[in-house]
């Protein structure tokens, strides 16, 4: 999974490194985010379950998404920086028009959470008419004949080649990259992920 930061004047990523198995179908959902953040009110915290749950009134985010919390102290969870980088982020899964819950943290041991907090996070990027397609290379080598599927999904775009067309990736590290087309005519490259392909 990749977020991707996305501004018509320029693309910044965060890159996830992971292995592919040659062989196996490859899926890339890459999701494009506004480079200004929003913010929002934390009006409770609910950790009575394994996952902590925050609830934030008509977030207005995709099923999956990031937060940064900040504002008040709760260990594992509070962002360091301000304004937030990348290790403040929390994968967050959206139950409901108001209600985020955490990916892998419980909330045990936290402080009863009154008030004072909000979550920032770069908002799903517009992309009404962008088109997208895939490249991939090997580092500092020729773009490899990949026929890839594209949709757009939550927030971005997933991207699916087949198990039958990574079976002729070259063993080693690939880049893949999308090529965003905007109505205007503005085209931008970003690196969605770097990965190694491998063989049982």
């Amino acid at each position: 999974m990749s977020y991707l930061e996305a501004r018509k004047s320029g693309l910044f990523y965060l890159r996830v490194l992971m292995k592919h198995l040659r062989g196996d179908t490859f899926r890339r959902h890459v999701r494009l985010e506004s480079g200004k953040l929003q913010s929002r009110a934390v009006i409770s915290v609910d950790a009575s379950s394994d996952c902590a749950r925050l609830k934030i009134p008509n977030h207005g985010l995709p099923p999956v998404w990031r937060v940064a919390f900040i504002g008040v102290s709760l260990p594992g969870l509070t962002a360091r920086n301000r304004p937030p980088l990348g290790d403040d982020f929390h994968q967050v899964t959206a139950i409901d028009a108001d209600w985020l819950e955490l990916s892998n943290l419980s909330g045990i041991g936290w402080p009863k959470y009154t008030s004072g907090a909000v979550v920032q996070f770069g908002q799903p990027l517009d992309l009404s008419g962008v088109t997208a397609s895939a490249r991939f290379f090997r580092p500092g080598g020729p773009v490899l004949a990949v026929p890839a599927v594209i949709a757009q999904q939550d927030g971005g775009f997933l991207v699916t080649v087949s198990a039958d067309d990574t079976r002729q990736w070259p063993l080693g590290p690939l880049l893949f990259q999308l090529v965003l087309r905007w109505t205007d005519g503005v085209v931008r490259t970003v690196l969605g992920s770097s990965f190694e392909v491998v063989e049982v």
